[in-house]
């Protein structure tokens, strides 16, 4: 093989390769959000406690934003809450 031919398929592999990886499975907004939600949720929790006071308030504000965590979702999710404010 000449050194065109050898160049024009090094050329073709490499775009193949990016494209692959270009379009690998990106994470979603909400994937990388409830990421987010799941770690700030095991903060909240390492430091205070589970059913602390603050830990209700957090997921007060998340449900109210529309959200949750993997932890609330596998305990009933947001209704499970009293009444934002309320005990």
């Amino acid at each position: 093989m000449n050194i065109r031919t050898v160049l024009a398929i090094f050329l073709i592999a490499t775009s193949i390769a990016v494209a692959t990886t270009s379009i690998a499975t990106p994470i979603s907004a909400e994937d990388h959000a409830r990421g987010g939600l799941d770690k700030a949720d095991k903060n909240v929790h390492d430091n205070t406690g589970p059913l602390s006071d603050q830990d209700i308030r957090f997921h007060e504000g998340t449900c109210q934003g529309g959200h949750s965590t993997t932890v609330l979702d596998n305990l009933g999710g947001c209704d499970i809450l009293p009444p934002p404010g309320g005990k």
